[in-house]
């Protein structure tokens, strides 16, 4: 098989089409029991409980556009929410908002839509349904497509998006259709409108395709400027539709929607050193374990995350070195735009999380698509290569291998087990030992029980939990660039004003662990040293009473070293 002999599959109603929306199907309806089973839809992360409010009020009727970074993804999940009735989200231990369970259903048929398409982009590489069913299973049980698939994150409906506009994107390079082009184009602005941080990566990839293609003298690139038009005008009348249908949207140009504001430099964003550790645990989860680790500590200390992320590294060597080695020895310019679209979302696509939070598993599912394409690769040379029992080895095997991987990740999301119903039922302890009207809480700020806090004791209010909250960390997300003694004062004031308000302040961070495991919880926000020093700076300005225990772990009562010992 040659690239002559490749003939188009593309949109068509034959058995492949429906063998696609099948698995999609099976796959979206295996996670939703997953969701079910496991009552846990903040595996890894509660980002999609945190901002479970906001998808809330529009599915209550009463939202307004807040996130010029994720227009669409706060209306449209809401509306969708409101045809999942509560009863059935309504299971195990729960209070008045169960959304955040809607998300997460919402989630998986995106998932499923995501691998479906994914089955069509490698049958379309490989012209085998066997090979694309290997590339299919390799990225349904993937740790992080696992994970943002069963969970209430908000980035899968954008990823589906992506893998859509790439899917699309190849057709046309295949059979020269514009009109695969102009629906490539359209869920590229798709993307856009659910989760910004995609358009990056994707369209570099789709630049670098076009100049490979012109480099070939093909003269169906010109075709490439309605694609480019396309993008643009498509941005154009969603801001118009914005424009005249939410007053909120008044003041958004179609500038501010490519570069939101929540992309300007804050304390989360910007290079240090110690994030390319955190791009390697994230890479390394990607594949095997899926866990969202913040300190490399925990990451390399354990013998079990360390074997896995072994494993997920083996397999991004093995599939970017095939991307690598298609670009530089094939003599035919589709498979070529194929291989350097997957390494440029790679390259991009860690270059752009670099500058955010690397070792997110929302940040890694768009870069390791580069593993998609790379397998696609190495299925299509077996496909060519081997034939009869041989060639059904080829793809028993990796099958075996990927049901057995996404076996392990759905096991370790298991250990994790009813944390939803545990963690309702333990912020309503907490606020029965802690009264919110009388007690300021001080945390690190990323703990999950912190988000539940927000969402079922203050009911998404996020003045009300701002100002009987302090975070530890948001000293530094919320002052880029700020040093570690001017922090340290910032975040004694805060609490210096609590207690001469006459509350009860209780710190979960810090003050109940040692400074090693403190630092280590600050790596991607400052150095090392920075956290050291603001570590210092608190422990000396407040003098610790004796331990409490909470549900959520230890916490201890501070007084001020002004203040009489109690």
């Amino acid at each position: 098989m040659n690239e002559s002999t490749i003939r188009p599959l593309g949109i068509r109603k034959d058995y492949v089409n429906y063998v696609a929306i099948g698995l999609g199907l099976w796959l979206a309806t295996f996670y939703i029991a997953l969701i079910f089973d496991i009552d846990n839809t903040n595996l890894a992360t509660t980002n999609g409980l945190w901002r479970t409010p906001e998808v809330r009020n529009w599915e209550l009727g009463t939202g307004r556009l807040e996130d010029s970074g994720a227009v669409f993804y706060y209306p449209v999940y809401g509306l969708l929410s409101r045809l999942i009735p509560n009863a059935i989200v309504s299971y195990g231990v729960h209070g008045d908002v169960v959304t955040f369970r809607k998300i997460a259903l919402l989630n998986a048929a995106f998932g499923g839509l995501a691998c479906a398409v994914v089955f069509l982009l490698a049958l379309r590489l490989t012209q085998s349904i066997g090979a694309a069913l290997v590339v299919f299973l390799a990225h349904a049980s993937s740790g992080f497509v696992l994970l943002n698939s069963v969970n209430s994150e908000m980035v899968i409906t954008a990823y589906a998006f992506f893998v859509c506009t790439t899917a699309l994107f190849f057709e046309y390079v295949f059979n020269r259709r514009v009109a695969f082009l102009m629906g490539s184009a359209a869920f590229a602005s798709l993307m856009v409108f659910f989760q910004w941080t995609l358009m990056i990566p994707c369209l570099a990839a789709i630049v670098v395709g076009q100049a490979l293609l012109l480099a070939g003298r093909d003269r169906s690139t010109r075709h490439m400027v309605a694609f480019w038009v396309a993008f643009v005008c498509l941005i154009l009348v969603a801001q118009l539709l914005l424009h005249f249908t939410n007053g909120a949207a008044w003041g958004w140009s179609p500038i501010e929607i490519l570069y939101p504001a929540k992309a300007h430099p804050s304390g989360w964003l910007g290079f240090r050193w110690n994030k390319a550790v955190s791009a390697a645990i994230g890479t390394g989860n990607y594949f095997a374990g899926g866990y969202n680790i913040f300190d490399s500590p925990s990451a390399f200390g354990s013998p079990q995350i360390l074997t896995k992320m072994i494993i997920s590294w083996i397999y991004l060597a093995v599939t970017l070195g095939a991307c690598v080695v298609t670009l530089a020895r094939s003599s035919a310019t589709k498979l070529r735009v194929f291989a350097s679209y997957g390494i440029m979302v790679f390259l991009i696509g860690e270059l752009e999380h670099l500058y955010s939070q690397p070792q997110d598993p929302q940040s890694q599912l768009e870069p390791m698509f580069v593993t998609v394409i790379g397998l696609s690769l190495l299925m299509r040379a077996l496909s060519l290569t081997q034939s009869g029992m041989r060639r059904r080895l080829a793809f028993i095997a990796p099958m075996v291998v990927f049901v057995v991987n996404g076996i392990v990740n759905i096991e370790a999301m298991y250990a994790s087990q009813g944390y939803d119903s545990r963690s309702v039922d333990a912020v309503r302890k907490l606020k029965e030992l802690f009264p919110p009207a009388g007690t300021t809480i001080v945390s690190q700020g990323f703990e999950g029980w912190n988000t539940w806090l927000f969402v079922e004791v203050f009911d998404g209010n996020p003045s009300e939990y701002f100002a009987r909250n302090i975070s530890l960390a948001s000293t530094f997300t919320n002052n880029p660039g700020i040093s570690a003694e001017a922090a340290a004062e910032l975040t004694k004031h805060q609490i210096e004003n609590a207690l001469a308000g006459g509350k009860r302040v209780v710190a979960s961070a810090l003050w109940t662990q040692t400074d090693r495991d403190f630092v280590n919880s600050l790596g991607t926000l400052t150095s090392n040293k920075s956290a050291r020093v603001y570590d210092a700076a608190l422990r000396s300005d407040f003098r610790p009473g004796p331990m409490i225990d909470t549900p959520v772990g230890q916490f201890v009562e501070l007084h001020s070293l002004k203040s009489p010992t109690p």
